[in-house]
């Protein structure tokens, strides 16, 4: 399960260095769960909603941006901590600009392909738009 995940994780990472305005996260070796698979999106004008719209209506890909909002501006935390928006302005513009591709155990090597040739696309789209 975990090796599947890893495989599929792999081609990702490598997929990526082909598509412009997005990159993988370092890969600091050992075997990771890949719950999920995280990019950042590296030109702060693509929009993400859009980006998913894009991908969703033309190509049937779901992506995803779990970790929006920060832990820091939670409900919970801003009620126990006083956090606010801006009290992490790097990680709050990070965290803006990440997504998850998807990542599944029945998910194939050819569903990964996909995937990464459905975000060029997108992507290319969003550029020329």
């Amino acid at each position: 399960f975990v090796e599947h995940r890893n495989a599929i994780a792999a081609r990702y990472t490598i997929g990526l260095r082909k598509v412009l305005g997005i990159r993988a996260l370092p890969d600091y070796g050992g075997v990771h769960s890949y719950w999920n698979y995280l990019a950042i999106l590296e030109d702060k004008r693509i929009s993400r909603p859009s980006l998913a719209q894009c991908l969703q209506e033309q190509y049937g890909v779901e992506i995803a941006w779990p970790y929006d909002p920060p832990c820091h501006l939670q409900p919970v935390f801003r009620r126990v901590l006083g956090s606010k928006p801006g009290d992490l302005p790097r990680t709050e513009a990070l965290l803006h600009r990440h997504i998850a591709l998807p990542m599944h155990s029945v998910l194939t090597a050819e569903d990964a392909e996909y995937v990464l040739e459905s975000l060029e696309a997108a992507l290319s789209d969003s550029r020329n738009s």
